[in-house]
């Protein structure tokens, strides 16, 4: 039987499945879009604040440490050091030797390969009311002709702000969850008011767990890692939807 979501704290979840890990951090980045952290069996990312700071005081010191030090940030309400959660649980958790990474399908687009997801999933979407958290460039492309909303915390032409999530996904029949509410601790509450939708928790910063399932979660869409120097070298130099560029590929499993 499922656990009630109320009863779980989903931060806990993953930085408990990171804290089994035993390795050290070799590299981390804190990217202009991705922050990578790089162990010697895995890569993890996590999309870096969209906000800038001159004064963190922990610079300098993070390689070297255990990652699952660093993965007890994620809990933090501070997104530099919660972003730094993330990235260091995603490199413990989706290792080779997660066979739910290992095992998702990988999926092909004809479009720019950071909305494969949304090409993935289109055809499932025809007659449905559909929300997207977070606006991913090109989505219009592709979606063009369906009902959809996007809901963004800054929102662009007809986004709507993402206060509207009490009222909009109670009534969506799909909603697809970015993997950044994690770092801003909106997750628990989108998955409790998507409950009766079918969801999908996406993105390079989607932690591999199966556990998800106990919050309602259907799909997990997150990526597996084909070229870790490359998606590093990416990240560093501030690439974006480029990580998909011979570094990274999206794949999906299903939970539920």
């Amino acid at each position: 039987m499922l656990v009630p979501s109320s009863t779980v704290a989903p931060y806990e979840l993953v930085s408990d499945a990171a804290a089994r890990s035993s390795d050290i951090v070799e590299h981390l980045c804190l990217g202009v879009i991705w922050t990578t952290c790089r162990t010697p069996k895995g890569m993890g990312f996590a999309m870096s604040p969209n906000t800038r700071s001159r004064v963190l005081k922990w610079p300098g010191t993070l390689a070297g440490q255990p990652v699952r030090k660093l993965a007890t940030w994620l809990s933090a309400w501070e997104p530099f050091e919660a972003t730094v959660g993330l990235s260091a649980c995603n490199a413990a958790i989706n290792t080779c030797q997660n066979v739910m990474m290992r095992e998702a399908e990988p999926i092909n687009s004809r479009y720019p390969a950071n909305l494969a997801v949304f090409e993935y999933f289109r055809p499932r979407l025809s007659g449905m009311r559909t929300v997207i958290i977070g606006r991913y460039p090109g989505i219009d492309d592709v979606l063009r002709g369906l009902n959809f909303s996007v809901l963004e915390r800054q929102p662009q032409g007809s986004d709507l702000l993402d206060t509207s999530a009490e009222f909009i996904l109670p009534q969506s029949d799909w909603v697809f969850i970015t993997s950044t509410s994690l770092i801003n601790k909106t997750f628990h509450r989108l998955s409790e008011l998507s409950r009766n939708a079918i969801t999908v928790l996406m993105g390079p910063s989607t932690p591999w767990l199966a556990e998800w399932a106990k919050f309602e979660i259907n799909y997990v869409a997150g990526v597996q890692v084909m070229n870790a120097t490359k998606c590093e070298q990416i990240a560093t130099e501030g690439g974006g939807t480029c990580l998909f560029r011979n570094g990274a590929q999206y794949a999906v499993s299903k939970l539920k």
